[in-house]
């Protein structure tokens, strides 16, 4: 490390090191290339990030897809204003198939792992930096990913506080290859760059148009990206410069993935804004409650004389979904409970329809643990760092399917009017 013939540093090990190698070579004064992510811990990559800043050392950070001839040219066209004020960008990023479970236990998650350098190249063509996320994650390749919390489907909606919007969807598997995809729409036309395939040769016929698939993976479809990215840096070191990516952009690409992290695993309005105020579940929901009554008192809506709380009827709710199993009305699969909605001839009066004319997916989540695709859940296992009862089938938290009819039931001896999602 002290040997003065070493100018810089290559490094490319786990990711939990990466900020500790920065750090040793800063020090060093030798310049840093470093493979994504630039840490794993952001309090840990803010002082490494300030460290370099006060070293005025050179990191360069490994977002490979700035240097893809193809990337480059469309930043390049849309920054000479060929499409005018961007307005929405879309990254598509599918892999052909999933790493292994053992790689992703350690990953840091998809978001960390993956979708990092879409939150980079997000960044980079936006302009500006995201202010909001919306995440959705699933388990759809290997249900063993619930077991720590991961996913290896995912969408990511960001927009800055200007309005602009970028969409990213992720898959761990493709089955057709690596997929690399970006469009950005602007105020006076559209930029897109489309898939690299082996070859461009297209055979047309009666049985259709027939193309190569997309180059199989990174090696094939980032080789010029990665040398394109050794020749910037070897020049920075030369000339002094600047890389396309630095500590910097490291850093707030691994913010929007630790937000994105949180989104997932917290997709419970209550609980995250639990977690980020700092403030305990109940005491938030107390809160939340005052706040409702009061705005209701401005509207003049009159009190309820009884407004339980589903907390308060765990027991209930655990006995009713107890008897259902014992009449064969529901079922148990994986951590959830499910409604088994063939046992009840019934089922869809309401809507009016019979359930083989119901669209699974469209209000009943498709899932492998289901019996049947329009099963739904009744007790769902918890997720790490969510509240949970304990219960016969694991610790969980119940379905709001059964909130209203269990709470309301000790007080059914009465009159009441129920009110419930704006019906009444």
């Amino acid at each position: 490390m002290n040997d003065p013939a070493v100018s810089a540093f290559l490094i490319a090990g786990p990711s939990a090191t990466h900020c500790e190698y920065i750090t040793e070579g800063i020090s060093r004064g030798k310049a840093v290339f470093c493979e994504k992510p630039i840490g794993t811990d952001i309090d840990e990559v803010r002082r490494c990030v300030a460290l370099i800043k006060e070293k005025g050392g050179l990191c360069s950070l490994g977002f490979n897809r700035r240097y893809d001839p193809s990337f480059h040219t469309l930043k390049k066209r849309l920054n000479s204003g060929e499409i005018g004020t961007v307005e929405t960008v879309h990254i598509t990023s599918r892999d052909p198939a999933p790493p292994s479970v053992e790689y992703l236990k350690s990953s840091g998650g998809i978001f960390r792992d993956m979708t990092i350098h879409d939150f980079d190249m997000a960044r980079w063509l936006l302009g500006e930096e995201p202010t909001e996320i919306y995440v959705a994650g699933s388990t759809l390749t290997d249900k063993t990913l619930d077991s720590f919390g991961d996913s290896d489907t995912a969408a990511v909606i960001l927009k800055t506080a200007s309005g602009k919007l970028c969409t990213i969807l992720n898959n761990r598997r493709s089955g057709y290859g690596y997929d690399q995809r970006i469009e950005v729409l602007g105020s006076q036309g559209m930029l897109q760059a489309d898939n690299r395939t082996p070859t461009s040769v297209r055979f047309s016929g009666k049985t259709g148009i027939i193309a190569d698939q997309p180059e199989y993976f990174f090696l094939e479809r980032y080789k010029d990206a990665y040398r394109l990215e050794m020749e910037n840096f070897a020049a920075c070191i030369q000339k002094n410069g600047r890389p396309l990516a630095d500590e910097t952009d490291g850093m707030r690409a691994l913010i929007l993935a630790d937000a994105a992290t949180e989104a997932r695993r917290t997709d419970d309005k209550i609980i995250a804004r639990a977690q980020e105020s700092g403030k305990e579940i109940g005491a938030l929901c107390d809160e939340m409650i005052r706040l409702h009554d009061e705005d209701m008192e401005i509207f003049g809506v009159q009190y309820p004389d009884i407004a339980p709380r589903a907390t308060d009827h765990i027991r209930g709710m655990i006995s009713v979904i107890e008897k259902l199993m014992q009449k064969g009305f529901a079922y148990h699969s994986g951590n959830d409970v499910y409604f088994r909605t063939q046992a009840f001839a019934d089922y869809g009066c309401l809507s009016g329809k019979i359930t083989d004319e119901l669209d699974a997916g469209h209000r009943i989540t498709v899932s492998e643990l289901k019996q049947q695709e329009h099963d739904f859940v009744l007790w769902k296992g918890h997720k790490p760092g969510e509240p949970f009862w304990e219960s016969p089938w694991g610790t969980a938290d119940p379905d709001g399917i059964l909130n209203v009819p269990q709470c309301q039931k000790p007080f059914w001896e009465r009159n009441l009017i129920f009110t419930e999602a704006g019906a009444t």
